[in-house]
């Protein structure tokens, strides 16, 4: 293990694609919307119904390669709706900041969240 000098940055990541079981074998989502709220966007994305187990309040995902915490999960019988907020950094410094509802993105999940529990 290499240690980094002090003051450099350190960027880890530690994520993995989502894989869903079934019929369709989808690891992207439609952006459902993309809203103002406050300085941030509240990004709200339509997940493959077969992931709750690994989406979770606080948890990550990474949406396009961005690494971000998830802010709600809403559960039903065929999807699951996550909400994001994005922060004006977070906008500017991506491709987050030109997406637009409908569009899908490439979803990846938190490798720990997505273990089953014991």
């Amino acid at each position: 293990m290499t240690e980094a000098p002090w003051g450099d940055p350190i960027r880890l990541a530690s994520v993995r694609q989502l894989v869903v079981t079934g019929p369709q074998r989808s690891r992207s989502a439609p952006v459902v919307s993309i809203l103002p709220a406050g300085d941030s966007s509240e990004l709200r994305l339509r997940a493959p119904d077969r992931s709750p187990a690994c989406l979770a309040f606080k948890g990550s995902l990474a949406v396009d390669g961005v690494s971000l915490t998830i802010n709600r999960v809403e559960d039903s019988e065929h999807a699951c709706d996550v909400t994001i907020n994005l922060i004006p950094h977070t906008l500017a410094a991506t491709t987050l900041g030109r997406l637009l509802p409908g569009q899908r993105v490439n979803l990846e999940v938190d490798p720990w969240r997505a273990m089953p529990s014991a």
